[in-house]
């Protein structure tokens, strides 16, 4: 499965025509900030935020190919001086685009949980139990390592996407300018969303056509525990991390053949560090997975390639904040099969590269940004315009444009050629 992970996470990044726009928050240089001194609990006042968006989204050939409202709430709530409570969770209302009487054309809805936790801080220690994600590694968006919580396959054009909220236990110990970590995961959650943006995937599980339904389903209920350990340290100015976990795929590989599902477990060591120079903070990723399924997608289904085997992942990446051009950001994967006996070249050696520029102007209330996704095989490109405009601290604009070239095989060739907008108007209170 994990063979084409990257290809499915980048044909979803990419796609505007989903839920999430683009999150100019997750372009800051938190990197920068370390463990320094021990860890200090801080008591955190109750916070209520909400925001209502409203979207239309379009594409050359449909001017209004969707209308949808998103109602959002983020909840804090101490319980006393050390525990408190997080909720962030939404309804997403799909309203029709076209009304012709018939029942099917009534509103959608979908809820959504990104995050219901029970947290708590004491001395040198910190947990949480709850729906949440946890993001590994430094270099956002790659998926070298940061394979801790499962990417979401329906995201906008942020660069560093999106998780799936599952069931978690997270336990972090600080002292100085180290930091252990652990986390435990139950019952694994998969990067499938059978709601109202399924057909977004392109990665279609839900056709009944498939004669693999039954299985999935099963191989779901019966996925593993996941399980992990991290460690963070300072070296002077190098932060290096080490990781290690227990993890099943994030979504399921198909034997096409004969229907079996592949969901078994594989074994994840990796490092991460980053180094600032300036203005420029440089990240490296690199992970070693053993016994994964390589798979490709095909036919709207995740078909393995032949037996699990190891596999190195490597990425590489870098933040640049210049005072006058704004801030550049890129990153490039490599994922090598070990062992890579009965696979093709374009199999044996895949990878992306990404690039993202965003500039401020007018006191910081106009924001602007490109954005442009490939592969090493060359057979995608993407690019995206985006323009923001914070009208008020309560109102808040948005506009993008997306552009597809695909070649056959890639996941995006059914959109090769096509342009899509998306317009949203948010209203935070």
């Amino acid at each position: 499965m994990q063979g084409c992970r990257q290809l499915i996470i980048f044909a979803s990044m990419i796609w505007v025509g989903t839920s999430h726009g683009m999150d100019f928050d997750d372009f800051s240089f938190d990197d920068f900030s370390s463990v320094t001194g021990d860890f200090t609990t801080v008591s955190t006042p109750p916070s209520v935020r909400t925001v209502i968006e409203q979207r239309i989204d379009g594409q050359h050939d449909d001017a209004l190919a969707g209308w949808s409202t998103r109602i959002k709430t983020e909840l804090t709530q101490p319980l006393n001086a050390h525990v408190f409570f997080n909720l962030d969770g939404g309804l997403d209302l799909h309203w029709p685009t076209e009304w012709n009487g018939e029942d099917t054309d009534w509103v959608r809805t979908q809820g959504r949980i990104d995050k219901a936790t029970l947290e708590t801080s004491r001395d040198q220690w910190q947990a949480s139990v709850g729906l949440q994600s946890l993001v590994w590694g430094k270099v956002e968006g790659a998926g070298a390592v940061d394979v801790a919580s499962p990417q979401a396959l329906s995201l906008g054009s942020d660069i560093s996407g999106s998780k799936v909220a599952q069931f978690m236990l997270i336990g972090n110990w600080y002292r100085g300018n180290q930091q252990l970590g652990v986390f435990l995961t139950p019952k694994p959650g998969f990067s499938i969303d059978l709601g109202a943006d399924a057909d977004l995937t392109k990665i279609d599980l839900t056709d009944p056509s498939l004669p693999v339904l039954q299985n999935i389903g099963t191989a779901m209920a019966e996925a593993p525990p996941e399980f992990g350990l991290s460690a963070l340290t300072q070296l002077g100015r190098l932060e290096l991390s080490l990781y290690g976990a227990r993890l099943v795929p994030d979504l399921p590989v198909i034997d096409s053949n004969t229907g079996d599902i592949f969901l078994d477990p594989y074994w994840l060591a990796g490092l991460s560090a980053t180094y600032p120079l300036g203005n420029t903070l440089l990240k490296a990723d690199l992970a070693y997975k053993n016994e994964l399924v390589p798979a490709q997608a095909n036919d709207g289904m995740l078909s393995a390639l032949g037996e699990a085997r190891d596999r190195l992942d490597a990425a590489v990446g870098l933040e640049h904040n210049h005072r006058r051009w704004g801030m550049f950001l890129t990153f490039v994967t490599l994922e090598a099969w070990l062992d890579n006996e009965g696979l093709s070249d374009d199999e044996r050696l895949t990878g992306n590269l990404a690039a993202s520029w965003q500039k401020a102007f007018v006191n910081d209330q106009l924001t602007t940004g490109l954005t442009a996704f490939t592969t090493l095989q060359r057979d995608t490109l993407v690019s995206i315009g985006t323009l923001g405009y914070d009208y008020s601290d309560a109102w808040n604009l948005g506009l993008s444009l997306t552009h597809y070239w695909a070649n056959d095989g890639s996941p995006l060739a059914a959109q090769n050629g096509e342009v899509h907008y998306q317009a949203t108007a948010a209203f935070s209170f």
